[in-house]
Protein backbone atom coordinates (compact mmCIF):
# COMPACT_ATOMS: atom_id res chain seq x y z
CA UNK A 1 0.00 0.00 0.00
CA UNK A 2 1.57 3.18 -1.35
CA UNK A 3 1.84 5.52 1.98
CA UNK A 4 0.40 8.86 1.59
CA UNK A 5 2.34 12.26 2.47
CA UNK A 6 0.93 15.39 2.93
CA UNK A 7 2.63 17.67 -0.33
CA UNK A 8 2.48 20.71 1.80
CA UNK A 9 4.37 19.34 4.51
CA UNK A 10 6.81 17.80 1.69
CA UNK A 11 7.28 20.97 0.04
CA UNK A 12 7.71 23.44 3.55
CA UNK A 13 10.06 20.72 5.03
CA UNK A 14 12.26 20.36 1.84
CA UNK A 15 12.60 24.57 1.28
CA UNK A 16 13.08 24.80 4.94
CA UNK A 17 16.05 22.68 5.41
CA UNK A 18 17.56 23.82 1.75
CA UNK A 19 17.37 27.47 3.45
CA UNK A 20 21.05 28.49 4.70
CA UNK A 21 19.65 30.31 7.34
CA UNK A 22 17.72 27.42 8.90
CA UNK A 23 21.41 25.89 9.12
CA UNK A 24 22.85 29.29 10.73
CA UNK A 25 20.54 28.96 13.09
CA UNK A 26 20.81 25.75 14.62
CA UNK A 27 24.61 26.43 14.08
CA UNK A 28 24.26 29.69 16.24
CA UNK A 29 22.07 28.30 18.72
CA UNK A 30 24.26 24.85 19.79
CA UNK A 31 27.37 27.43 20.09
CA UNK A 32 25.34 29.20 22.50
CA UNK A 33 24.23 26.18 24.60
CA UNK A 34 27.83 24.67 24.18
CA UNK A 35 29.40 28.38 25.62
CA UNK A 36 26.69 28.11 28.73
CA UNK A 37 28.12 24.84 29.35
CA UNK A 38 31.78 25.27 29.00
CA UNK A 39 31.56 28.41 31.25
CA UNK A 40 29.14 26.80 33.86
CA UNK A 41 31.23 23.49 34.13
CA UNK A 42 34.52 25.74 34.22
CA UNK A 43 33.01 26.94 37.41
CA UNK A 44 32.68 23.88 38.71
CA UNK A 45 36.04 22.68 37.90
CA UNK A 46 37.53 25.47 39.19
CA UNK A 47 35.57 24.67 42.69
CA UNK A 48 36.43 21.01 42.84
CA UNK A 49 40.02 21.98 42.40
CA UNK A 50 40.16 24.41 45.51
CA UNK A 51 37.66 22.70 47.52
CA UNK A 52 38.50 18.74 46.48
CA UNK A 53 35.29 18.08 46.74
CA UNK A 54 33.02 17.03 43.61
CA UNK A 55 29.39 18.14 43.99
CA UNK A 56 27.35 16.19 41.42
CA UNK A 57 24.26 18.35 42.37
CA UNK A 58 26.52 21.42 40.40
CA UNK A 59 25.99 19.59 37.14
CA UNK A 60 22.19 18.76 37.78
CA UNK A 61 21.90 22.75 38.07
CA UNK A 62 23.88 22.86 35.24
CA UNK A 63 21.66 20.73 33.31
CA UNK A 64 18.59 22.17 34.61
CA UNK A 65 19.85 25.84 33.21
CA UNK A 66 20.92 24.67 29.95
CA UNK A 67 17.21 22.97 29.60
CA UNK A 68 15.50 25.99 30.55
CA UNK A 69 17.33 28.42 27.96
CA UNK A 70 16.47 25.57 25.26
CA UNK A 71 12.82 25.64 26.24
CA UNK A 72 12.49 29.59 26.46
CA UNK A 73 14.00 29.43 22.60
CA UNK A 74 11.96 27.00 21.56
CA UNK A 75 8.90 28.87 23.44
CA UNK A 76 9.64 32.02 21.19
CA UNK A 77 10.89 30.61 18.36
CA UNK A 78 8.01 28.37 17.22
CA UNK A 79 4.86 31.49 17.20
CA UNK A 80 7.36 32.99 14.30
CA UNK A 81 7.36 29.68 12.18
CA UNK A 82 3.63 29.45 12.48
CA UNK A 83 2.63 33.22 12.60
CA UNK A 84 3.00 33.27 8.61
CA UNK A 85 1.82 29.70 7.35
CA UNK A 86 -1.49 31.10 6.48
CA UNK A 87 -1.13 34.74 6.71
CA UNK A 88 2.10 34.85 4.29
CA UNK A 89 -0.15 32.47 1.44
CA UNK A 90 -2.98 35.13 1.27
CA UNK A 91 0.26 37.80 1.25
CA UNK A 92 1.53 36.17 -1.90
CA UNK A 93 -2.67 35.44 -2.57
CA UNK A 94 -1.49 32.08 -3.42
CA UNK A 95 -3.72 30.76 -0.88
CA UNK A 96 -6.81 30.62 -3.32
CA UNK A 97 -4.62 28.80 -6.06
CA UNK A 98 -4.23 26.02 -2.97
CA UNK A 99 -8.10 25.96 -3.17
CA UNK A 100 -8.14 25.02 -6.92
CA UNK A 101 -5.93 22.39 -5.86
CA UNK A 102 -7.17 18.68 -4.48
CA UNK A 103 -5.32 19.86 -1.46
CA UNK A 104 -8.13 19.83 1.63
CA UNK A 105 -7.37 22.43 3.79
CA UNK A 106 -6.91 20.61 6.69
CA UNK A 107 -3.75 19.38 4.56
CA UNK A 108 -2.93 22.56 4.26
CA UNK A 109 -2.65 23.45 8.30
CA UNK A 110 -1.62 20.53 8.87
CA UNK A 111 1.11 20.76 6.23
CA UNK A 112 2.62 24.05 7.54
CA UNK A 113 1.99 23.25 11.15
CA UNK A 114 4.45 19.84 10.82
CA UNK A 115 6.68 21.38 8.77
CA UNK A 116 7.32 24.18 11.40
CA UNK A 117 7.12 21.05 14.09
CA UNK A 118 10.06 19.71 11.87
CA UNK A 119 11.89 23.01 12.47
CA UNK A 120 11.77 23.36 16.14
CA UNK A 121 12.30 20.13 16.52
CA UNK A 122 15.68 19.67 15.23
CA UNK A 123 16.83 22.50 17.66
CA UNK A 124 16.08 19.95 20.51
CA UNK A 125 17.29 16.98 18.51
CA UNK A 126 20.84 19.14 17.70
CA UNK A 127 20.99 20.00 20.99
CA UNK A 128 20.94 16.36 22.68
CA UNK A 129 25.53 16.21 22.67
CA UNK A 130 25.55 18.90 24.55
CA UNK A 131 23.10 17.76 27.39
CA UNK A 132 25.00 14.80 26.91
CA UNK A 133 27.41 15.98 28.49
CA UNK A 134 25.63 15.75 31.85
CA UNK A 135 25.88 11.88 31.59
CA UNK A 136 29.66 11.95 32.13
CA UNK A 137 28.92 12.92 35.68
CA UNK A 138 25.79 11.15 36.82
CA UNK A 139 22.48 11.94 37.32
CA UNK A 140 20.81 12.10 34.44
CA UNK A 141 19.72 8.89 32.42
CA UNK A 142 18.21 8.61 28.98
CA UNK A 143 14.51 8.21 30.70
CA UNK A 144 15.03 11.57 32.24
CA UNK A 145 15.75 13.17 28.67
CA UNK A 146 12.82 11.45 27.09
CA UNK A 147 11.00 12.40 30.01
CA UNK A 148 12.11 16.23 29.15
CA UNK A 149 11.48 15.84 25.56
CA UNK A 150 7.51 15.50 26.11
CA UNK A 151 7.96 18.71 27.53
CA UNK A 152 9.49 20.31 24.13
CA UNK A 153 6.77 18.40 22.22
CA UNK A 154 3.92 20.02 23.96
CA UNK A 155 5.42 23.36 24.35
CA UNK A 156 5.98 23.22 20.42
CA UNK A 157 2.56 22.36 20.01
CA UNK A 158 1.02 24.70 22.75
CA UNK A 159 2.71 27.83 21.17
CA UNK A 160 2.83 26.78 17.57
CA UNK A 161 -0.65 26.54 17.92
CA UNK A 162 -1.33 30.32 19.26
CA UNK A 163 0.90 31.65 16.18
CA UNK A 164 -0.94 29.09 13.40
CA UNK A 165 -4.52 30.94 14.66
CA UNK A 166 -3.57 33.76 14.54
CA UNK A 167 -2.49 33.32 11.21
CA UNK A 168 -5.39 31.91 9.97
CA UNK A 169 -7.38 34.97 11.01
CA UNK A 170 -4.33 37.80 9.60
CA UNK A 171 -3.75 38.78 6.39
CA UNK A 172 -1.09 40.34 8.10
CA UNK A 173 2.08 38.04 8.62
CA UNK A 174 3.94 40.66 11.14
CA UNK A 175 0.03 41.43 12.71
CA UNK A 176 0.12 37.63 13.37
CA UNK A 177 3.18 37.38 14.86
CA UNK A 178 2.77 40.22 17.17
CA UNK A 179 -0.83 38.63 18.13
CA UNK A 180 0.98 35.44 18.68
CA UNK A 181 3.25 36.82 21.03
CA UNK A 182 1.00 39.17 23.09
CA UNK A 183 -1.51 36.17 23.90
CA UNK A 184 2.03 34.15 24.72
CA UNK A 185 3.74 36.71 27.22
CA UNK A 186 -0.32 37.55 28.74
CA UNK A 187 0.17 33.47 29.23
CA UNK A 188 3.36 33.86 31.28
CA UNK A 189 2.49 37.02 32.81
CA UNK A 190 -0.48 36.65 34.02
CA UNK A 191 0.25 34.36 36.79
CA UNK A 192 3.03 36.95 38.11
CA UNK A 193 1.12 39.92 40.32
CA UNK A 194 -0.51 36.78 42.31
CA UNK A 195 2.92 35.22 43.28
CA UNK A 196 4.66 38.57 43.38
CA UNK A 197 1.95 40.25 45.79
CA UNK A 198 0.11 37.73 47.39
CA UNK A 199 1.96 35.00 48.19
CA UNK A 200 -0.52 32.77 47.91
CA UNK A 201 -4.59 32.78 48.68
CA UNK A 202 -3.82 30.57 52.04
CA UNK A 203 -2.30 33.62 53.71
CA UNK A 204 -5.50 35.46 53.20
CA UNK A 205 -7.02 32.83 54.35
CA UNK A 206 -5.30 31.83 57.37
CA UNK A 207 -5.58 35.63 58.59
CA UNK A 208 -9.11 35.23 58.37
CA UNK A 209 -9.09 31.91 60.39
CA UNK A 210 -7.18 33.50 63.33
CA UNK A 211 -10.22 36.11 63.46
CA UNK A 212 -12.99 35.32 66.65
CA UNK A 213 -15.79 33.07 63.98
CA UNK A 214 -18.04 30.50 64.63
CA UNK A 215 -17.79 26.61 63.08
CA UNK A 216 -19.70 27.84 60.05
CA UNK A 217 -17.80 31.03 58.90
CA UNK A 218 -14.78 28.78 59.69
CA UNK A 219 -16.13 26.82 56.92
CA UNK A 220 -17.12 29.73 54.57
CA UNK A 221 -13.47 30.64 54.52
CA UNK A 222 -11.92 27.36 53.61
CA UNK A 223 -14.65 26.84 50.79
CA UNK A 224 -13.67 30.53 49.73
CA UNK A 225 -9.91 29.09 50.21
CA UNK A 226 -10.05 26.00 48.09
CA UNK A 227 -12.52 27.66 45.40
CA UNK A 228 -9.29 30.26 45.19
CA UNK A 229 -7.28 27.17 44.63
CA UNK A 230 -8.59 25.51 42.37
CA UNK A 231 -8.94 28.81 40.38
CA UNK A 232 -5.55 29.79 40.43
CA UNK A 233 -4.64 26.16 39.86
CA UNK A 234 -6.09 26.59 36.19
CA UNK A 235 -4.97 29.68 35.48
CA UNK A 236 -1.35 28.64 36.09
CA UNK A 237 -1.72 25.55 34.68
CA UNK A 238 -2.29 27.85 31.48
CA UNK A 239 1.64 29.06 31.71
CA UNK A 240 4.08 27.25 29.40
CA UNK A 241 6.74 27.80 31.98
CA UNK A 242 5.08 26.88 35.11
CA UNK A 243 4.02 23.18 33.60
CA UNK A 244 7.20 22.74 32.30
CA UNK A 245 9.48 24.21 35.43
CA UNK A 246 7.43 21.30 37.16
CA UNK A 247 8.60 19.05 34.86
CA UNK A 248 12.14 20.02 34.97
CA UNK A 249 12.66 19.76 38.44
CA UNK A 250 10.72 16.24 38.87
CA UNK A 251 13.09 15.00 36.25
CA UNK A 252 16.42 16.11 38.08
CA UNK A 253 14.91 14.61 41.67
CA UNK A 254 13.34 17.95 42.88
CA UNK A 255 9.38 16.51 43.75
CA UNK A 256 8.97 19.37 45.83
CA UNK A 257 8.33 21.99 43.44
CA UNK A 258 4.66 20.96 43.05
CA UNK A 259 4.24 21.79 46.68
CA UNK A 260 5.93 24.96 46.36
CA UNK A 261 3.40 26.06 43.18
CA UNK A 262 0.51 25.18 45.98
CA UNK A 263 1.96 26.83 48.18
CA UNK A 264 1.99 30.05 46.03
CA UNK A 265 -1.61 29.14 44.79
CA UNK A 266 -3.08 28.14 48.41
CA UNK A 267 -5.41 25.77 49.32
CA UNK A 268 -5.26 22.04 51.17
CA UNK A 269 -2.20 20.12 50.49
CA UNK A 270 -4.20 16.69 50.04
CA UNK A 271 -6.39 17.38 46.32
CA UNK A 272 -7.05 15.62 43.43
CA UNK A 273 -5.81 18.94 41.35
CA UNK A 274 -2.57 19.09 43.54
CA UNK A 275 -2.30 15.60 43.45
CA UNK A 276 -2.26 15.78 38.95
CA UNK A 277 -1.45 19.22 38.63
CA UNK A 278 1.34 18.65 36.07
CA UNK A 279 -0.85 15.63 34.19
CA UNK A 280 -3.69 18.49 34.38
CA UNK A 281 -1.83 21.09 33.21
CA UNK A 282 0.05 19.01 30.53
CA UNK A 283 -3.38 17.71 29.18
CA UNK A 284 -5.32 21.52 29.11
CA UNK A 285 -2.23 22.80 27.37
CA UNK A 286 -2.56 19.77 24.53
CA UNK A 287 -6.34 20.22 24.58
CA UNK A 288 -6.19 23.82 24.02
CA UNK A 289 -3.50 23.26 21.19
CA UNK A 290 -6.02 20.99 19.35
CA UNK A 291 -8.90 23.09 19.77
CA UNK A 292 -7.12 25.89 18.24
CA UNK A 293 -5.81 24.00 15.58
CA UNK A 294 -9.50 22.39 14.48
CA UNK A 295 -10.45 26.46 14.51
CA UNK A 296 -7.37 27.07 12.18
CA UNK A 297 -8.76 24.83 9.63
CA UNK A 298 -12.05 26.00 9.77
CA UNK A 299 -11.02 29.56 9.52
CA UNK A 300 -9.69 28.85 6.29
CA UNK A 301 -12.41 27.19 5.11
CA UNK A 302 -14.61 28.87 2.36
CA UNK A 303 -18.06 27.84 3.32
CA UNK A 304 -19.28 27.21 -0.22
CA UNK A 305 -16.14 24.63 -0.65
CA UNK A 306 -16.83 23.62 2.54
CA UNK A 307 -20.39 23.37 2.18
CA UNK A 308 -21.06 22.60 -1.49
CA UNK A 309 -17.69 21.67 -3.74
CA UNK A 310 -16.80 17.89 -1.82
CA UNK A 311 -14.14 15.88 -2.68
CA UNK A 312 -12.85 12.27 -3.17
Amino acid sequence: MKMIINPVYTYEKKVMVRSIKFSIAISLFNAFLAFIVFVSMSSVIQNVKTTAMVQYTSFLMIFRLVALIEFLVVLFIIPALTAGAISSEKERKTLDLLYTTRIKPFDIVAGKFLAAFFAAFMLVVSSLPVMALVFVYGGITVGDILKLSISYLLVIYYAGSIGLFASSLSRSTNVAAAAAYAVLIVLMLATLPHGILSGGFSIEASEQTLLPMDAGAVGDAYAHENDASLLMGWIYSTNPITVFYINLNMVIGNKETIDSIFDLIGGSGSGFIRQNWFIIGMGFQFTAATVLTALSVCNITPYSRFKLLKRD
